[in-house]
């Protein structure tokens, strides 16, 4: 599918609702910029590749899992105007312990891990937007662990519906039940715990 690498305005906007970018950053990021469809069950990683590309999600829900004695452990999930990577994999270019697959067709929008760094390294500006959405990112994810680590399932389970309803509306029970750490029949009982 060919589309337009201008940048999605959501993009824009959260770049800009934390530092106004000018005229030629954002010229410099559409260069920089590519597109990519993602149909239902693609996987954008896998476990063992390296993550080279940032990904911008317009459209469609990912989630990150790695596997553990055939089990497929769901670790985040991503939906519309959200960044993905695979963490580690990304930053230091080195093999991805983790896969990333859609759950829904996806609309993305990418940039390589040297562009991003030549950009950050260019306009001060980008590297300002690049440090304040890694500082959220790594929120989110303390959030997460401390959610999984300090609450009941279902508190865990109410903390999802109450936080992220999309989710809990898009993805299949089994990769909910594995994100909050418990087996689908468990899963089952808290939300007959909630009709």
């Amino acid at each position: 599918m060919i589309r337009s690498t201008n940048i999605p305005v959501a993009l824009l906007q959260i770049c800009n609702a934390i530092t106004p970018m000018q005229a030629n950053v954002v010229a410099d990021i559409e260069q920089a910029l590519e597109y990519k469809f993602l149909k239902k069950k693609d996987l954008l990683l896998k476990e063992g590749q390296v993550n080279k590309h940032i990904y911008f999600i317009e459209k469609g829900l990912i989630r990150s899992f790695y596997t553990e004695e055939d089990n497929e452990i769901t670790t985040w999930f991503m939906k519309e105007n959200d960044l993905i990577i695979s963490v580690k994999s990304f930053f230091i270019q080195a093999p991805s312990t983790e896969s990333l697959e859609a759950i829904e067709d996806c609309d993305l929008y990418y940039i390589s891990h040297k562009s991003l760094n030549e950009l950050y390294n260019k306009y001060q500006s980008f590297n300002t937007i690049g440090r304040v959405l890694t500082q959220h990112y790594y929120m989110l994810s303390e959030e997460r662990l401390l959610n999984l680590r300090k609450k009941e399932a279902l508190t865990r389970y109410q903390h999802l519906l109450q936080y992220h309803p999309q989710i809990a509306m898009r993805s299949p029970l089994k990769y909910i039940a594995a994100y909050l750490g418990i087996t689908i029949e468990t899963l089952s009982r808290l939300r007959a715990k909630r009709i």
